[in-house]
């Protein structure tokens, strides 16, 4: 990412975490999600700016990721929510609140 997308932020290692393999969060901004051709788990936030009028656009373009265990809407707007809802395939939305939290075996993916 460091070479193909823009780095927003990168927050610096604890001094206890300079050594070894740690990764601290990053922040980078794509042009588009089709930039990402495979997962990325870890502290990685990756930003995609669009046209509110292009919101369907992107929902297909998650969609033809094929994968997306989580996706976390954040809008004022209820159409806005609505429509993500019901056009992005991923296993949990969670609309206007932390993404982090999801009970194995009590919240399974698409259900």
């Amino acid at each position: 990412m460091t070479r193909e997308a823009k780095l927003l932020r990168k927050l610096a290692l604890s001094p206890q975490h300079e050594s070894g393999v740690f990764f601290p969060p990053h922040i980078f901004e794509i042009e588009a999600i089709s930039q990402l051709p495979r997962e990325v788990f870890g502290p990685i936030l990756h930003v995609v700016r669009y046209a509110a009028d292009k919101l369907d656009k992107v929902c297909d373009a998650i969609n033809a990721t094929g994968y997306g265990l989580t996706l976390g809407v954040h809008s004022r707007i209820e159409a806005t929510a609505t429509l993500v809802r019901a056009r992005a395939k991923v296993g949990n939305i969670y609309v206007n609140r932390n993404q982090i939290g999801a009970v194995v075996g009590v919240q399974p993916f698409a259900a």
